[in-house]
């Protein structure tokens, strides 16, 4: 089989040996956008439970109920999506690579063979694992912290948590 491989970017290699797992991708970059929309919620719930705690001239037990609520859910879906997340990366990942190598094999295969009289075979071999490698630190880096950083800005902007919102304790 021989694999056309188009040299417009190492970046559209690797979105050519996604492209079947598009769905997984795009369930593990959910991980860090629920991630970034609840912990601002939850540290604004864990305060509104502190406030509520401390506040002993009006305390009532009634007036945790949505701050304690509010912890526990953002918490349990927090843990829900990244699981899920994680799933989605076991499923993925391992037959990403599979793709990486069988492309980046395939096209070394059909080179003529003064191609490999002038190059060692360490070399090729070496060359093939970096390429595995920029996947494994783009993704990383991806996942792990450019969305995660960009939505946590983002968040921090959009959702308003100052004081005044979400006010149950008063």
């Amino acid at each position: 089989m021989k694999t056309k491989i188009d040299n417009r970017s190492v970046f559209h290699f690797f979105g050519q040996c996604m492209k079947p797992y598009r769905l997984h991708f795009l369930l593990i970059a959910l991980a860090p956008l629920t991630t970034s929309v609840a912990w601002p919620l939850f540290n604004h719930a864990i305060k509104l439970l502190i406030d509520g705690l401390t506040d002993l001239n009006t305390f009532a037990w009634a007036k945790l109920y949505l701050p304690c609520g509010l912890v526990l859910a953002t918490e349990l879906v927090m843990l829900i999506v990244w699981r899920l997340g994680e799933l989605m990366e076991w499923k993925a990942l391992p037959p990403v690579k599979k793709a990486i190598f069988t492309r980046a094999y395939d096209y070394l295969q059909h080179h003529h063979y003064s191609f490999f009289q002038d190059r060692p075979t360490s070399m090729l071999t070496d060359k093939v694992a970096q390429l595995l490698q920029g996947f494994r630190a783009l993704f990383g880096a991806l996942n792990g912290g450019l969305i995660y950083g960009l939505l946590q800005i983002a968040t921090n902007f959009a959702v308003p948590v100052g004081e005044g919102h979400f006010n149950c304790v008063k």
